[in-house]
C-alpha cells in the first residue's frame, strides 16, 4: 500500500469519526431538549399545585378564595382585601413566569395559550380581578398578551 492510499484511508476515517460525532451530538441535543421541556412542564404544574394546596390548606383562605371567585367582596374588611390581593399576586407571578418562558421560546404556544386563557378568565371574570389588572401595571405586558388569546372559557370555578 502506498502513502497516498494510506492518506486517503486516514481522511475517510477522520470524516467518518466527525460524522459519528455530529450524529451523537444531535441525539444529545434532542434528548436534552426533551428533558428541558419535561422540566418546564413539571415546574409549571408544581406551581399550580402549590398555589392550589396553599389556597385550600387553610379554611380561612378557602373561604376567602371562594369569595374572590364568586365576587362576594362587598363585605371584605381591609385585611381580607389585602389577602385577596396577595393571592392574586402569587398567581400573577406564576402566570407571568409562564408568559416569559413562552416569549423566550421555551414554553410551547399551546401550553401558554391554555395557562393564559385560564388566568385571563380568573381575572376578567370578577370585579376584584379586573381591579387587580387595572391597578397592577407591573404585569401590563401580561395583560396585553391576554388580549391576544381570545375569550375561550377554560375552567369552571364555582
Amino acid at each position: 500500500m502506498n502513502w497516498d492510499a494510506l492518506g486517503a484511508l486516514a481522511e475517510l476515517a477522520g470524516a467518518l469519526s466527525v460524522l459519528g460525532t455530529l450524529i451523537y451530538l444531535a441525539k444529545q441535543i434532542k434528548d436534552n431538549s426533551k428533558l428541558l421541556s419535561t422540566s418546564i412542564y413539571e415546574t409549571a404544574m408544581e406551581g399550580y399545585n402549590n398555589i392550589n394546596k396553599w389556597s385550600i390548606g387553610d379554611p380561612d383562605l378557602v373561604l376567602l378564595t371562594h369569595r374572590m371567585f364568586i365576587e362576594n367582596d362587598a363585605e371584605m374588611d381591609p385585611i381580607e382585601r389585602f389577602r385577596v390581593d396577595m393571592i392574586q399576586r402569587i398567581y400573577a407571578n406564576h402566570i407571568y413566569k409562564l408568559f416569559r418562558l413562552y416569549e423566550d421560546g421555551v414554553l410551547h404556544a399551546k401550553e401558554w395559550q391554555n395557562a393564559g386563557l385560564e388566568a385571563k378568565q380568573v381575572w376578567e371574570g370578577t370585579q376584584v380581578g379586573r381591579d387587580f389588572m387595572r391597578d397592577n401595571h407591573f404585569f401590563e405586558d401580561l395583560w396585553k398578551a391576554f388580549d391576544e388569546l381570545g375569550d375561550k372559557k377554560m375552567s369552571r370555578f364555582d
